[in-house]
């Protein structure tokens, strides 16, 4: 139930703009890595607010592959190891892997796009890695500061800069490789939890950001790493099988939600998150002053909607537009080590959580004498 609510979110949330598209994540990238014709680089540009501690540049790029160990590059935005073969963990060989890891996965993808941006891009995987060079082109207080954060490949087109990955071909590259399915007999094929459609069960699914507590990287609501979690054969998530689609839509969904941190709440250890399923935020307003937050909304107009509702009747004011049949839903995520514990689920329509909030005011009112005028 979670995880079918949780795509069907991720449905609204592209429908108005506020998640990426299937295949794509919203990133922070400061920098942009701009090469010429032949691969190499020219210009490291500095992308969106400086203004703040750090840089903000909230982009979308290709999706991040799960990366827990081992080496996994990403395609187009990478940190400095990956895309710029820079050593910053005192591990050579593994600084010079990671390159040559970079170059293979974008060779793979890139192979048969004729477009100049493409053949640039070869061509920058090529050459030996270029750290020295946008270090000496960003100064070593600027680099120094950068190594962390993500860079993004862009190509120097006759002095137009563009993101190599807005380019029509390499879109069409990237998306029919991370759309295709491995070969697969129909014994391999399995019913997913979420649909009940036949598919290919993704092993690893992506991670989760944004819950107090749990590991900056990202942690995992589903997660099987370890043959004793493991039943019937099946290797890691297969243990709760699902496409590669819907665990990137409901994982991109919980993302997306937790990065509005103005609308997180948390009771004690635990980050809550809510939401209707119409996308409407004045459903989440409302919510966000029953837990004592602010919603934007004068205390008259919660009560009288709460009211409203809790009889069951839809409540209008200006442009607030409340149904007592919406569905809402309240998500609470304890941090627990590398994985992520479902603390509750709440699920109903908007007005029987309304009738619940009236009945708890009414419940604990105080009743007082008449000669007490307190309010």
């Amino acid at each position: 139930m979670i995880i079918s609510d949780l795509c069907d979110e991720y449905a609204v949330l592209v429908s108005q703009n506020k998640a990426p598209a299937y295949g794509y994540d919203n990133t922070n990238v400061p920098y942009g890595l701009v090469i010429d014709d032949d691969g190499t680089l020219v210009r490291v540009r500095p992308l969106g607010d400086f203004s703040g501690k750090k840089p903000v540049n909230i982009i979308p790029v290709p999706a991040r592959f799960p990366r827990s160990s081992g080496i996994v590059a990403n395609f187009l935005c990478d940190n400095v190891t990956y895309l710029l073969g820079c050593d910053t963990k005192g591990n050579a060989k593994r600084s010079a892997q990671a390159f040559q890891a970079c170059g293979e996965l974008h060779r793979r993808i890139l192979d048969g796009v004729k477009d100049r941006a493409a053949s640039a891009v070869c061509a920058f995987f090529s050459k030996a890695p270029q750290w020295q060079t946008a270090q000496r082109l960003m100064g070593d207080e600027a680099w120094k500061s950068s190594v962390t954060m993500n860079f993004a490949l862009e190509y120097d087109d006759g002095g137009r800069t563009i993101f190599v990955g807005e380019l029509p071909s390499i879109q069409e590259a990237w998306d029919a490789y991370y759309g295709r399915v491995d070969d697969a007999d129909e014994s391999a094929l399995v019913s997913s939890l979420v649909s009940g459609e036949r598919i290919v069960p993704e092993k690893v699914h992506p991670k989760i950001k944004g819950v107090a507590g749990a590991q900056s990287s990202g942690a995992s609501v589903i997660s099987f790493n370890a043959p004793a979690f493991c039943s019937h054969g099946a290797e890691q998530n297969e243990n709760a099988p699902m496409s590669k689609r819907e665990a990137y839509e409901y994982t991109t969904a919980l993302n997306t939600l937790l990065a509005d941190r103005d609308r997180v709440q948390r009771i004690g250890g635990d980050t809550v998150i809510s939401w209707a399923r119409c996308g409407d935020n004045a459903y989440r307003d409302v919510w966000d002053q029953y837990m004592g937050q602010s919603g934007g909304l004068s205390e008259k107009v919660v009560v009288d909607a709460t009211r409203a509702l809790a009889q069951g009747k839809p409540y209008d004011y200006e442009e607030i537009h409340l149904s007592p049949d919406e569905q809402f839903h309240i998500l609470a995520l304890s941090p627990n080590a590398a994985r992520l514990s479902v603390r509750f689920y709440l699920t109903d329509t908007f007005g029987a959580f309304a009738r619940n909030i009236d009945r708890h005011y009414r419940d604990t009112a105080i009743r007082r004498p008449v000669y007490d005028s307190t309010t």
